[in-house]
């Protein structure tokens, strides 16, 4: 069997891999699985045609693959060894691309028995959609706005999204309530990158920091990761950057450069 995995949101398409990956050593042990890396090409191919005789079952993964880095003969064996193992149960073939299409010269990959799977980035509402089950199954309580906040700070990156959700689920109180006299987090940051005036965002630097009583360099690093919109990111990123090297220089600290940051 060949179950093929690709697209560019590399989160959810390695998510799946480990969940394959899980579900067969959970139920056929350590033995019968290996696993190897774009560059182990010939290692692959030769795992793939010597099954371990002590397993009965065997799950062969290659991630990251990137078939343009294969050589006419590599691609050629691949496809030879590939096509032979379509129809195996006992012999899984787990590969992990980032490629945006399925590969012309590799037909089999998408057709019957091989399993393919795309994973391309989410839309807007989708990747809503997708945070607040995220949220739900961390044990957090989100809202549409509080996703939506999420995502305007970190846009599409779910691995950053992903660690924001697993910082709040260790925090002690699980709770994230929107609709509360006190602002969350992702709002208030939103509030400090977005306000349309000094004052407003004064008034979230200082909620931010002494009501939530958040780490300033967390504020800081969440707040340079991507660039609001009608702004360049070189002209983003280059204010960011000449603020921590004045933190990292002892002229700053990170409450002082997001002060200066909000007045300026």
């Amino acid at each position: 069997m060949i179950v093929f995995l690709y697209g560019e949101d590399s989160f959810r398409r390695k998510r799946k891999y480990a969940a394959i990956v899980g579900e067969f050593i959970g139920k056929n042990g350590n033995l019968g699985f290996s696993e190897f890396s774009s560059d182990e090409s010939e290692k692959f191919l030769e795992a793939a045609k010597a099954r371990s005789i002590f397993s009965p079952r065997t799950l062969i993964g290659l991630k990251d693959v990137d078939f343009n880095l294969f050589s006419e003969d590599v691609l050629n064996r691949f496809k030879e060894i590939l096509t032979g193992l379509a129809v195996s149960k006992d012999i899984i073939i787990l590969v992990s691309s980032a490629e945006t299409s399925l590969p012309d010269s590799m037909p089999f990959l998408a057709a019957p028995p091989t399993r393919t799977q795309e994973f391309d980035l989410l839309p807007k509402d989708k990747l809503v959609f997708f945070v607040l089950k995220e949220a739900i199954e961390k044990g957090i309580n989100f809202s549409e706005s509080d996703a939506r906040s999420l995502i305007a700070s970190f846009g599409g990156d779910l691995w950053s999204i992903s660690s924001e959700l697993d910082k709040l689920a260790l925090a002690k109180s699980k709770e994230f309530p929107v609709s509360s006299p006190e602002p969350s987090y992702f709002e208030l940051l939103s509030a400090i990158k977005f306000g349309r005036s000094k004052e407003r965002k004064l008034i979230a630097l200082e909620a931010i920091l002494y009501k939530l009583k958040e780490d300033p360099a967390r504020v800081f690093n969440s707040l340079a990761y991507s660039a609001p919109k009608g702004t360049s990111p070189e002209e983003w990123f280059s204010l960011m950057a000449d603020y921590d090297v004045a933190v990292k220089s002892g002229k700053l600290d990170y409450e002082e450069a997001l002060l200066d940051f909000v007045i300026r």
